[in-house]
This record gives C-alpha cells, sequence and structure tokens, in this order.
C-alpha cells in the first residue's frame, strides 16, 4: 500500500555498532519523539527570514512574525475539526507545563474529584495530586478502561465539589487508545469536566472535539509538536472559549497586560494575550501548525491507520513465533484499539540490558523501563506491594539495576512493517547468546554500557 510521506530527517542516519559496523539507524522511539519533515523544516526556514518580534513591534519583520504566529491558531483548530469561536488556544513549550497550568488556573479544591486512569503518564497524574481528591479509573479484563466503574464513581458523587474525568487518549505504555467520546458523555451525564491529555494520539488518529453526538464534546485537550514531527518545543492546550474566557491566568507579566500601576494592573482584554505573558514561542506553535497541516492534508489519517495496522499484523505473526517474549497488552493487534506500540520484556533479561543490546549491537533504538508509568507497569508486570517497595529503595540507594520496567518500541511513519522482522531477528539473536549481558555494565547515568565503549561524547558541534 503506499502512502506519501514526506522526506524525514535523519531516516539515513548511520551508526557504529559496537561489533565495528556502520549500520542504518532503525528509530523504534517514535512514542518519546519523533523526527520532523524535510518540507516542514524548509517553511520554517522560510518562516526564520522574516522572524521578529510577535505581539511588539511596528516593523515589517515583527507585523510579518505575528501574522504567521496568529493564522497558526485556526489552522490547528481546524486539525481538531472545530473552530476559533468554540475553542481557545493556549500556547506553551510541552504537555507537562500545560497541565500543570491548567491545574493552577481551575483553583483546585479538596472538595474537588479528579478521576484519573490508572495508565495515565506521569505527567497527567502528579500535577492533578496537590488539592483535589484522586480516584482511579482501573482497566478491565480486555485491558480497556473500566467505563462502568468509571460511571458508578461518577453516580454516587454527590457533593458539592466540580469532578473532572481526566484520562489519556493513548497509553504511552502499551497504545491502548481510549474511547475519550463515550467517556465524555458518560462525564457531561454526571456533571463533570473532561480533560484529555492527546500527547500520544494526537499524530496516530484523527480528533473531533466536538464528537459526533450533543454531549460527546472534549472539553479540554492538551498535546505536544514533539510527537508529532514538530520540533522547537510547541505545546498547546485547547479548551471550549466558555469554560476558558473565565478563568484567571496564573502568569503575569509582559504582554499579557494592558495598563500596570503602582499598586496594581490591568489583564489584556484580548484571550490570546491575556493567556501567555511573555514572548510566545513562535517557532513551536507555526512548527505545530504545519505539522497539522502535513499529517492531515498531505498524508491522511486513513493512510496512518492502515499502515499501523500493517506493523501490528506483521507483528503479531513475528512475535508470535519467538520463543522467550513476554508482550504486554497486545489487544489482538488491532489498529482499532491500539497505536502501534508494541511493549515485552525477554526472559531473564534485564529490560535495561535488552535497550542497550538493541542500541549497541544493532542500532536499533528503543525505550526502557517504567516509561513514566511507575505503577502501571509494575501492575503490567504482576508486581507485588513489596517488590515495588524494594525497587523505590533501590532506586534511592542509587541500585538502579534493581529497578523493574519493559522494553517500548514504537513505530511512526518513518518505519514500514519490515522493521519489525529487524528487531525480531535481533531479538532472537539477544535471547540466544544471553551471556553477553556480562559485557554490559550500569553508568553514572544509570544506563548499561558496553564494557569496551567509552561513552559517546559529540565534539565541534559548537565551533561555528
Amino acid at each position: 500500500m503506499y502512502m506519501y510521506i514526506p522526506e524525514i530527517i535523519g531516516s539515513n542516519y548511520f551508526v557504529n555498532t559496537s561489533n565495528g559496523t556502520k549500520v542504518k539507524y532503525l528509530n523504534l522511539d517514535n512514542a518519546a519523539t519523533t523526527p520532523t519533515f524535510r518540507p516542514l523544516l524548509d517553511k520554517l526556514r522560510e518562516y526564520l527570514e522574516t522572524y521578529g518580534s510577535v505581539h511588539r513591534g511596528s516593523g515589517q519583520k515583527s507585523q510579518i512574525s505575528t501574522a504567521i504566529y496568529e493564522e497558526a491558531i485556526p489552522i490547528i483548530m481546524d486539525f481538531l475539526n472545530v473552530t476559533t469561536d468554540e475553542y481557545a488556544l493556549i500556547p506553551m513549550h510541552n504537555s507537562t507545563s500545560l497541565i500543570n497550568k491548567l491545574t493552577r488556573m481551575l483553583q483546585l479544591t479538596n472538595e474537588d474529584t479528579i478521576y484519573l486512569s490508572e495508565f495515565e503518564h506521569s505527567s497527567n497524574d502528579l500535577p492533578w495530586r496537590k488539592e483535589a481528591q484522586i480516584i482511579r479509573i482501573p482497566i478491565d479484563k480486555a485491558e480497556q478502561l473500566n467505563t462502568g466503574y468509571l460511571e458508578d464513581m461518577l453516580r454516587k458523587n454527590t457533593g458539592n465539589g466540580r469532578k473532572l474525568v481526566v484520562v489519556t487518549g493513548a497509553s504511552n505504555v502499551t497504545g491502548t487508545i481510549t474511547p475519550i467520546h463515550s467517556i465524555a458523555k458518560m462525564a457531561h451525564t454526571h456533571g463533570a469536566t473532561i480533560v484529555i491529555d492527546a500527547a500520544q494520539l494526537v499524530a496516530h488518529r484523527e480528533i473531533k472535539l466536538r464528537g459526533n453526538r450533543s454531549g460527546e464534546e472534549i472539553d479540554f485537550i492538551v498535546f505536544s509538536g514533539h510527537k508529532m514531527y514538530a520540533p522547537f518545543g510547541g505545546a498547546v492546550i485547547v479548551g471550549r472559549k466558555d469554560i476558558l474566557e473565565k478563568m484567571t491566568p496564573d502568569d503575569v507579566g509582559g504582554g499579557n497586560i494592558d495598563f500596570v500601576l503602582p499598586d496594581s494592573y490591568d489583564l489584556s482584554k484580548d484571550f490570546n494575550k491575556r493567556m501567555t505573558a511573555g514572548s510566545p514561542n513562535a517557532l513551536g506553535l507555526v512548527s505545530l501548525a504545519l505539522s497539522c497541516v502535513f499529517i492531515k492534508k498531505h498524508i491522511g489519517f486513513q493512510d496512518i491507520f492502515n499502515h499501523e495496522q500493517d506493523i501490528l499484523n506483521r507483528a503479531k505473526s513475528q512475535f508470535s513465533s519467538l520463543a522467550g517474549i513476554q508482550t504486554y497488552c497486545d489487544l489482538d493487534y488491532d489498529s482499532n484499539k491500539k497505536c502501534s506500540i508494541l511493549t515485552f520484556n525477554l526472559e531473564g533479561i534485564h529490560p535495561g540490558i535488552v535497550a542497550a543490546r538493541l542500541g549497541h549491537e544493532y542500532g536499533i533504538g528503543v525505550r526502557q523501563g517504567t516509561i513514566c508509568q511507575f505503577l502501571y507497569v509494575a501492575k503490567l508486570l504482576e508486581l507485588s506491594t513489596e517488590q515495588v517497595r524494594a525497587a523505590r529503595q533501590a532506586v534511592l540507594s542509587d541500585k538502579m539495576d534493581s529497578m523493574y520496567g519493559i522494553v517500548r518500541a514504537s513505530f511512526g511513519l518513518d518505519n514500514k512493517p519490515e522493521d519489525v522482522d529487524s528487531l525480531t531477528e535481533a531479538l532472537s539473536e539477544i535471547i540466544k547468546t544471553s551471556d553477553k549481558s556480562k559485557n554490559y555494565i550500569l553508568d553514572e547515568h544509570g544506563e548499561f554500557w558496553p564494557l569496551d565503549k567509552p561513552r559517546i561524547k559529540v565534539k565541534g558541534f559548537y565551533k561555528i
């Protein structure tokens, strides 16, 4: 099946392996950070020709830069299938900062209740713990969010505080896709607001903030550019305008005030200015908007869905024949249920060793560890409370080799189904040569590293 994919920067990068060969790097860490498109970078270079202060200058470069920046907002709205009449946008540099910002602007109290799934990224978990009561929504036997439990908890809550259902659009550990619109309908039926962390979902599936029926609309959504092929640290909260416009900004300073007196100040009446203090990250927001255009108009989510299904089909056939592998949350390798993320462990081999060997011996980049989900990964591994406490004590004592974890291979637009073959072949060899684990040592950074290989150093990069 042909799918148009613009040239992806770094797709032909070669690395040296520990056995002395040079191989083409295989990036299977797209769930953490994606590379970017060559046409997108070309447009950003064009933008830099007229780059100037945004909302702060009368010169032509400033005016052009401001116009391009402001045009990014309706483009991002269109990507989410809504308009600026219905929703408003707050930009920042990453999703973590925006979720923290949202919790501050909501001014939560101990009377409010937050309903969090048990597979939330730490960035969509820890910020909500500050004041409000937390109710954890477990997964069901089908490895999906237990919506029956959620509805029961919402129904039983008859207190005076606010209720917020806060869930991920797709798990960064297993790729499990959450039915966000049916959950939104449920939340609204019981008087709750819904917040979606879409950082993992946004590059994989089309998002329609309004849903398809009344009550299915998403109140707030947060996502970052660095997981959707856009560099330079752009991220946004997009939320219902009628809610956001009533909120008081948590940051003040240059750019979001109209007047200052010795003992008071007046916030800007313009929403986009009022919510963003200081000079905005113009490159980040423009980059994110350009990526929205490329993904939606030049690639298409149906093709992305089909592409990921081809990868998952290959994984289903390849992983099933690999002895010694334990996989987590396979969900029938169905793109309707999960993104193209594969999580696993190899029997008897530390996940850190597996990741290190894939990287150093085969040039395959993956992620390993708890992947910002300590409790959920512990549950997937069926660890007892005592085992988790022992791991914590080991980590706090700098004994990182006693830490539990999994290995994650995540596929993006620069990957092909054949990349699953390369991964499987490497894993098969690692299983057969498990004795090579002794060739790796835990370094001061908590990473396993070949005994006879010095740390990578890049010299001369800053010589201009």
